[in-house]
């Protein structure tokens, strides 16, 4: 059997099943009662009523798939039509700048940042989450965008309602494991142009037969394949990495459309800058970490998931006397008592500066953070253990790297993230610490020049801010505007 290290399925594979499949057999929305009844007469001379008792929402029995598939495909259609038209209307309303419809099936600040920016500058931006980002998002995002939607993750859904919608740009937040949805919206894309931006990218992070440790193969397989579908057919390509991931996804996947880095930079209203920090009360360093820790359980098995070794570190720099806080993403609630994270619980009961504390939204993170003194960015790797690839530790960054900068708050990196570990050595906004060199980190902060970094920081923030990064964004839709229309031109 053949590998699909290059992006291509394993043989004997059905892409185009698993895709399928995938597209139909996901979340269903709360049924209209008056529009089930509507379609219930019209298929009543197609199924036996006991079939039909099969797939009445929300209780579709996926056994059911082929004979049931025409029925829900006009119950979502009257979905749409129906419940959905103040949305599609909000989209398709005359406008003198652009419309952009973001996508994402997982809550992503830096969507939230770059919809803020663009509003801004003239553009009208909307939100379809196939995820719901919770009440506690609720009012930032609504700020961020002109509107709203989120719905359930069904991909018939999204390409009914992408056929009501006349955006200028698509713009998809690409995640592992739903690359289908990019798919599905380029098929259904009209005349507007798609830019899919990626998060961490699936080939990169793993080969094949280690993402199969923890997520079924067939699903590892359409992922792969998903990637290499919009390397060859999205209008553009948007990545947080070093520029030489591009290389490595065009060798790969055999194509790859304009690419360009976009980084989820500092937001300036953001910015919150605090001397009195609590270390100056009390003579405790404190390092935060926002985000949500993986359970210490065979689920999240360390060849796969670099951030197991978090708690690594935090015990490592407890027991030097270091305070370390973990903020919790707030639109993934984690469940702290649940066995899995017995382990979390544990580091806490013997580490008194060890605290684990519920997030806020992201327009307010800064100012909950910007009295520590660190942000972490450090996993203890052990490469003799850890399998994903090298690329995906070297090349990447993290959102947080970001937001520490918007908290004033130097940056604590693993010297395994080489690319962040570069940028804060370049501009010099923190301090690259070894594994080995973590043992003895309480002598490093002590001879590091704080207020130094902090200085640094500020300069960054004033260079590289979203307020000005943003117009490289706009560039990078310009140009695959004019190439888009250059290219009809060709056609015609």
């Amino acid at each position: 059997m053949s590998t699909i290290a290059d992006g291509a399925p394993s043989v004997g594979t059905d892409i185009e099943a698993l895709y399928k499949n995938f597209s139909f057999g996901q979340q269903f929305p709360v049924a209209d009662e008056e529009a089930l009844r509507a379609v219930m007469r019209e298929a009543a001379d197609e199924l036996a009523l006991e079939q039909l008792m099969e797939v009445l929402p929300p209780l579709f029995n996926l056994l059911w798939r082929d004979r049931s598939e025409p029925i829900v495909e006009r119950y979502l259609t009257r979905y749409v039509d129906g419940g959905l038209s103040p949305f599609v209307d909000l989209v398709n309303a005359p406008h003198d700048g652009k419309r952009i419809v973001f996508f994402t099936a997982e809550i992503n600040y830096k969507l939230y940042r770059e919809a803020l920016y663009l509003k801004r500058n003239g553009f009208r931006v909307f939100l379809v989450s196939l995820v719901d980002y919770g009440q506690t998002m609720r009012d930032s995002f609504n700020a961020a965008f002109d509107a709203c939607l989120a719905l359930p993750f069904n991909l018939t859904l999204l390409r009914i309602l992408l056929s009501r919608l006349r955006p200028d740009i698509l713009h998809v937040h690409c995640n592992m494991f739903a690359y289908a949805m990019a798919r599905t919206v380029i098929e259904a894309k009209g005349d507007a142009l798609v830019v899919c931006e990626l998060g961490d990218i699936t080939t990169v992070y793993a080969e094949p037969e280690v993402l199969a440790m923890v997520t079924p193969m067939d699903k590892v397989e359409l992922d792969y394949a998903m990637e290499r579908y919009l390397c060859h057919h999205a209008d553009g390509l948007l990545h947080q990495y070093s520029t030489d991931v591009e290389e490595e996804l065009r060798d790969r996947h055999g194509a790859l459309p304009q690419a360009m880095q976009m980084q989820p930079f500092p937001c300036p209203e953001f910015i919150h800058y605090e001397s009195a920090r609590h270390s100056q009360s009390d003579g405790i360093i404190r390092c935060v970490f926002p985000g949500n820790t993986p359970p210490i359980a065979p689920t999240h098995p360390k060849e796969v998931y670099p951030s197991r070794t978090i708690i690594d570190t935090a015990e490592t720099l407890c027991a030097q006397g270091i305070g370390v806080d973990i903020v919790l993403d707030p639109s993934k609630p984690l469940d702290a008592t649940a066995p899995n994270f017995a382990a979390w619980r544990e580091l806490g009961e013997r580490y008194p500066h060890f605290r684990i504390m519920n997030g806020v939204p992201p327009d307010q993170i800064s100012e909950a953070i910007c009295r520590h003194d660190f942000g972490l960015l450090h996993n203890s790797i052990d490469w003799s253990v850890l399998r994903c690839r090298r690329s995906k530790m070297l090349l990447q960054t993290a959102n947080k790297f970001f937001t520490y900068l918007e908290a004033g708050l130097p940056i604590l990196v693993d010297p395994e993230f080489a690319y962040m570990a570069e940028m804060v050595s370049e501009h010099g906004i923190g301090l690259v610490l070894t594994k080995d060199e973590l043992r003895n980190a309480a002598a490093h902060i002590a001879a590091f020049d704080h207020a130094a970094a902090v200085e640094n920081i500020r300069r960054y923030n004033e260079q590289h801010n979203m307020a000005r990064e943003i117009h490289r964004l706009i560039a990078f839709y310009d140009r695959l505007g004019n190439d888009a229309a250059e290219g009809l031109r060709a056609a015609v």
